[in-house]
């Protein structure tokens, strides 16, 4: 997603141009009038130029996104409203309220992004992005639990299992899945002879998370057979499940994985 340049009618002033060479640069579509008093050189309708026409930054899970970080995938796009702006509802957008000023740019800071996920969304979603924000070094460990003080005690709750090691956002959905119900998890483990796994349950038990960018050539497919296989010598319990199975079949897949526990597969024989 791009983020056009935003430009405030003081920061145009400031270069040298004056009210009438503005009126001049929109007239001629080289400049595009987002809001009152903010501009862009771009004339193309992205989610930050809707998000600033309509009185609002791109936050929350879009800014999340823009800022690098791992969002799980779903049609809408978050705007996020600053203090003395009414909200104006448009289709495909999730509206929020944030109670400081706007910033100038066109997207909120990182930090207010991550604030806004965990004052809007449910705890695996905040856990989801903290741990993306700290796996990327965009976030030490220490300040993400400072950040959760600062939050509601209902969103305080999740500070015990923010880790920071998983990969992806799929990774922290396995593992806050088990860790919730008590069960030990392990993740990004070096076992010799297979190498780095996503995620170990209990004792035994390998999950790994495929996605079709990653394990989609026949290498990788015959690679990751070679490492089953390997893990299996070991007394491992190898298992691949999909982003499809992780994301949008999720309940046939939380049912499944009950399943292995109840019949012990995460623990060695």
């Amino acid at each position: 997603m791009d983020v056009p340049e935003i430009l405030s009618y003081q920061g145009l002033r400031a270069r040298g141009l004056t009210r009438h060479d503005i009126v001049k640069l929109v007239d001629q579509g080289i400049l595009l009038r987002l809001h009152q008093g903010i501009y862009t050189t771009t004339t193309y309708a992205s989610d930050a130029t809707i998000a600033i026409q309509n009185g609002a930054r791109l936050g929350c899970l879009s800014g999340c996104r823009i800022h690098g970080l791992w969002v799980p995938r779903g049609p809408d796009t978050h705007i996020v409203y600053g203090t003395g702006k009414k909200p104006r509802q448009r289709p495909r957008t999730q509206i929020h309220r944030y109670g400081v000023p706007l910033p100038v740019a066109a997207v909120w800071p990182l930090r207010q992004c991550i604030e806004q996920v965990l004052l809007n969304h449910d705890h695996e979603t905040a856990l989801i992005i903290l741990e993306s924000a700290i796996n990327r070094r965009l976030l030490r460990h220490s300040e993400a639990i400072e950040m959760l003080t600062n939050m509601p005690r209902k969103v305080q709750r999740i500070a015990p299992y923010v880790n920071g090691r998983a990969m992806s956002g799929s990774e922290t959905r396995l593992r806050y899945f088990f860790e919730r119900r008590g069960i030990r998890v392990a993740a990004q483990v070096l076992i010799p002879d297979v190498g780095w796994v996503d995620t170990v349950v209990g004792d035994s038990l390998i999950v790994e998370c495929d996605s079709d960018a990653y394990h989609s050539s026949r290498e990788s497919y015959a690679n990751d057979r070679r490492r089953d296989l390997a893990a299996r010598d070991q007394g491992y319990e190898p298992l691949r499940l999909s982003y499809q199975q992780i994301w949008h079949e999720w309940e046939a897949t939380q049912l499944s994985l009950l399943r292995m526990i109840r019949a012990g597969k995460h623990r060695k024989p």
